[in-house]
């Protein structure tokens, strides 16, 4: 229990918590006069709140939530995660054919209007020309 000199009015407290309703702020103090941290068991805590941590979980997939769906699936050990490096191999003839390939593609589709340009030969940005927005 706090000592009398230290003790805080209970308006006090429920600022300095964010708590909004003073029944709140008091069960709050009645559960902490009642537990020690002896009596506090984290494994324990989280082995009862599985249930309810799971019901939430699903819940937010139903709702489409892309980080509990990616939780469900790694939880599930049905989500794997791997990088692969693929190596494409194409002779200088290769890239000619598909550059023309696109462009034509492009023309036909009717993509490419009088004047527009085609596919470039190079990169029209330059890395040294790329800035980073700063705010």
């Amino acid at each position: 229990m706090t000592p009398a000199d230290q003790r805080k009015p209970k308006a006090a407290l429920m600022k300095q918590t964010g708590v909004k309703d003073i029944r709140t702020l008091n069960k709050y103090i009645l559960e902490a006069q009642q537990t020690t941290p002896e009596d506090y068991d984290p494994d324990a805590y989280l082995a009862n709140s599985a249930k309810t941590v799971d019901a939430a979980l699903i819940r937010a997939c139903e709702r489409g939530s892309p980080g509990a769906l990616k939780a469900y699936y790694q939880i599930t050990n049905r989500l794997v995660e791997k990088s692969e490096n693929i190596n494409i191999d194409l002779s200088g003839d290769d890239i000619f054919a598909i550059r023309e390939k696109a462009n034509r593609e492009l023309r036909e589709g009717g993509f490419l209007g009088r004047g527009a340009g085609e596919v470039p030969d190079k990169p029209v940005i330059l890395p040294s020309e790329i800035r980073e927005d700063t705010g």
